[in-house]
């Protein structure tokens, strides 16, 4: 028999039992019963009583198993596959949540699909017209190198969460959720597939000014709704850098002066988070995706420190 999570039982019964028709029927019989005691009522109460006891009997027993909480779902079952957000309680042990958060095209579901290496029948699940769609959860098994006098599996279980970037309702519903977020920015829309006749470098004004709104927004609400229970790690990265870097010397340090300077005053205010890191990043290179699974690994280790 698997493992249930017992601590839910308490509120699932209660939940169980609201507005039960039996246990109305049970107190209306021990009413219609208690009638029947009375001198010169007739003898029909106490037939009402035992009917009423038995409804009510079986209607709480009944309740009384539907409150059984199911049994937990193991992670390492669940590997390789989504998982909507809500349906993460009942995994057991509990996923390390990887939210990854930005505006549209910025990079984040190609930045998922790249570091847990899904493979490609399964890259345009939620997707459409190249954007994601839903809010999903990609469960992906992260080992561990051993402790010393380790003699079990030592695998992380992540749960990757990513939703469109058009929709900040799901942007901010990531960034509350998560463990470790990741904030992901660019100097433009173009992506792989869309940069034929187009400056792949060239630095859009407009779109830093999206990111610096989009910025904002997830400050605000992650101050309202993480500060009593404050993140592992937000980790912010500029990407595309193998198209932003073929700029001059000059336009490039501009961008990432602008990066810079928005990080900085995350990590002088942000009492959110345990920790602030950063790095300029391209989702084509394996080096860049290799360094950001060493930003995980370092928040893994302080949380187990």
């Amino acid at each position: 028999m698997g493992k249930k999570d017992w601590s839910k039982y308490p509120g699932r019964l209660v939940k169980s039992y609201a507005g039960l028709p039996g246990v109305g029927l049970t107190i209306s019989g021990f009413l219609l019963g208690a009638a029947a005691l009375i001198p010169g009522v007739n003898i029909a109460g106490s037939i009402i009583l035992g009917i009423g006891a038995g409804i009510g009997g079986v209607s709480i027993l009944g309740g009384a198993i539907s409150a059984i909480p199911q049994e937990f779902r193991e992670a390492v079952q669940l590997v390789g596959k989504y998982e909507t957000l809500d349906s993460l309680a009942d995994i057991d042990p509990p996923l390390y949540k990887i939210g990854i958060v930005g505006i549209s095209r910025s990079g984040k579901s190609t930045l998922t699909k790249s570091f847990c290496r899904i493979p490609e029948e399964k890259r345009e699940e939620g997707k459409t017209e190249g954007k994601t769609t839903e809010l999903y959860v990609y469960i992906y098994g992260l080992f561990l190198s051993p402790k010393e006098g380790d003699t079990v599996n030592n695998t992380k279980f992540l749960g990757f969460i990513d939703g469109d970037g058009a929709a900040y309702y799901q942007q901010l519903k990531i960034a509350q959720e998560s463990d470790f977020l990741c904030v992901v920015v660019d100097h433009n829309s173009i992506g792989k597939e869309s940069h034929k006749n187009r400056n792949i470098a060239q630095i859009d004004k407009d779109r830093l000014t999206k990111h610096e709104e989009f910025l904002d927004q997830i400050y605000q609400h992650l101050k309202n709704q993480r500060k009593e229970n404050p993140l592992s790690r937000i980790h912010f990265l500029l990407n595309k850098k193998d198209f932003w870097n073929k700029n001059g010397s000059q336009s490039s340090n501009e961008l990432e002066s602008w990066f810079e300077t928005h990080i900085n005053k995350w990590r002088d205010t942000a009492l959110f988070t345990k920790s602030i890191s950063f790095d300029y990043h391209s989702n084509q290179e394996v080096e860049y995706i290799q360094k950001f699974e060493s930003e995980i690994l370092n928040a893994l280790t302080a949380e187990d420190a």
